[in-house]
């Protein structure tokens, strides 16, 4: 050690067997209780970290298993169970090795997995200090005489710390084999001293300083053992869904958040004025630290704070913020986290009482998850030019939308009753039935039920399924040439450059495509929604 290096009167000598216990049972919280975190109903039912088993890093188990089973047997079950289990194999001598090879395997493919710092290697790091005492000087008796005599390779003296308690026990018998050391090698006076006086060392009893120390232990153990459920204290802190997030809380591997879209409105109270913003109008720093906020009820607070003292230096005398915040946890509905009639510039928050203007987690509609699996497969059908949105919201409550021209758009209730506005005029739409949504239109689904609604978009991008039939088509032709009898006589000039045209065309019409959408959505952003009389039709599906 540095303070062995600089004081060579304390070099080799005992210290209290505390100091390491210490490091190894704060390494064994943190991998306990990263265990009990994930009895977590989602990560055991496997909708997580859903999309983690296409890492490379599971590229070998897929030889064996399907991408489901390795989903929910090598990640999340295998995560589970490294975590609950790797403290305790790294405590004993003989399971030892086992936890040592399986933790290096897994910090090694976290730090490839996530971006997460320095955190996967100084685990790696902590792992031998589970090992014995000892370990180092094995290593180093094994190197060249030459390296060996910069370190220090004898076992230290039996009683070598002042503040080490020594028990009755051992110290006769570590007397009895001095004194027979002694004899044995008939050192000189000053060696006998040199030994005796260390036996004077150590405690027989616990001195006030010793009864301080282990006073100061235990509440630093019991503050450890509080901290990752201190959310049910600081309950201010706590997410939508009732979890802490992040922090002490250890959630962070076991939600998985998904952000529809995130509005800001500020209205002018003293003329009535509304004004809307972009979500991250007043935050600086990387794009993963702007996307952090809208999950905080701290930080919802303060932004909206920070909102309101900005707009007051542009004019606006007394503002007022609203958030519309929508998020999706563990391939659940994506749903409000955030009441969007609360001005939250006005709204209280403390940091032990629950924020009451989040939005609770719907969870009577978690038994969906499994169905909208289903109805993907069915829906999709491996066309990629179609895509689904699954939306769930509470009663009275209403959702904007904007159509695309680009884009055909159905929607389907699956539960509750909801009213589709375009325009000043709606239709009602309720279990299994459709409303084709008009192009570049802004709709309004509002849920008219007692209950919450859910319903999805079904969308289907023309551009890209033009796009995907020419090419297609062009592919079809190819063969076709290139599978004809004549093809030895078909000209190869004429034909590379048949195919640098045809290129050049798709290239050229999906531009055109591109150009074209981005005038549409501007000029409807300049019109004024609001004069359109067009209402939805409604069809069964």
């Amino acid at each position: 050690s540095v303070d062995g290096w600089r004081d060579k009167s304390i070099r080799n000598a005992h210290i209290p067997r505390w100091h390491l216990a210490l490091f190894q049972f704060q390494i064994f919280l943190v991998y306990f209780y990263a265990g009990i975190k994930k009895l977590d109903p989602d990560w055991l039912t496997g909708n997580s970290m859903i999309y983690l088993h296409e890492h490379w890093v599971f590229a070998p188990f897929h030889y064996i298993l399907t991408p489901e089973q390795v989903n929910l047997y090598i990640v999340h079950y295998g995560g589970f169970a490294f975590d609950f289990l790797e403290g305790i194999v790294l405590f004993f001598d003989v399971t030892r090795p086992i936890g040592l090879a399986f933790g290096g395997y897994f910090h090694l493919s976290n730090a490839c997995m996530f971006n997460i710092g320095i955190f996967p290697y100084a685990m790696l790091a902590t792992l031998p200090i589970f090992c014995r005492p000892d370990w180092p000087k094995k290593l180093i008796i094994r190197l060249q005489k030459r390296w060996q005599s910069h370190f220090i390779l004898e076992p230290p003296a039996d009683y070598s710390a002042p503040d080490c308690y020594y028990s009755d026990e051992n110290r006769s018998k570590c007397s009895r084999q001095e004194t027979a050391d002694k004899q044995h090698l008939k050192l000189s006076n000053s060696t006998q001293e040199s030994i005796a006086c260390p036996a004077k060392l150590g405690i027989r009893r616990f001195t006030r300083k010793n009864k301080f120390t282990m006073l100061a232990l235990s509440g630093y153990i019991a503050l450890q053992l509080f901290l990752p459920f201190s959310h049910n204290v600081t309950k201010g802190y706590t997410g939508w869904d009732d979890h802490g997030l992040y922090g002490y809380s250890w959630d962070m591997m076991v939600h998985t958040w998904a952000t529809q879209h995130v509005r800001v409105k500020v209205v002018d109270l003293s003329n009535g004025e509304q004004f809307f913003l972009k979500p991250n109008s007043f935050i600086s720093g990387p794009s993963k630290i702007n996307q952090r906020w809208n999950s905080h009820p701290d930080m919802i607070k303060q932004y909206a704070v920070c909102i309101g003292r900005h707009v007051k230096k542009l004019g606006i005398k007394q503002p007022a913020v609203y958030f519309d915040i929508w998020k999706s946890m563990n391939r659940r509905f994506k749903q409000r986290t955030v009441d969007p009639d609360v001005d939250l510039l006005a709204a209280p928050w403390s940091p032990f009482t629950k924020a009451q203007w989040m939005m609770p987690l719907l969870n009577d509609l978690t038994w969906w998850r499994s169905k909208m699996v289903e109805l993907d497969s069915e829906l999709l059908d491996d066309d990629l030019s179609l895509s689904t949105n699954y939306v769930a919201d509470f009663p009275g409550l209403a959702l904007e939308n904007f159509v695309p021209a680009s884009f055909r758009v159905n929607l389907t209730v699956l539960q509750g009753k909801v009213r589709v506005h375009v325009g000043h005029r709606g239709n009602y739409v309720v279990v299994n039935q459709t409303a084709i949504l008009p192009s570049n239109k802004t709709h309004e689904v509002r849920v008219v039920s007692k209950e919450p609604a859910s319903y999805y978009y079904l969308f289907r991008n023309t551009t890209l399924n033009e796009m995907i039939n020419e090419a297609n088509e062009t592919k079809n032709q190819n063969e076709t040439i290139e599978g004809k009898a004549d093809r030895p006589h078909f000209n190869p000039i004429k034909l590379f450059f048949i195919r640098i045209v045809r290129y050049f065309y798709l290239k050229g019409s999906m531009y055109f495509h591109i150009t074209n959408n981005t005038i549409n959505a501007i000029s409807n952003i300049m019109r004024n929604c609001n004069c359109d009389q067009n209402s939805p039709s409604i069809a069964k599906p």
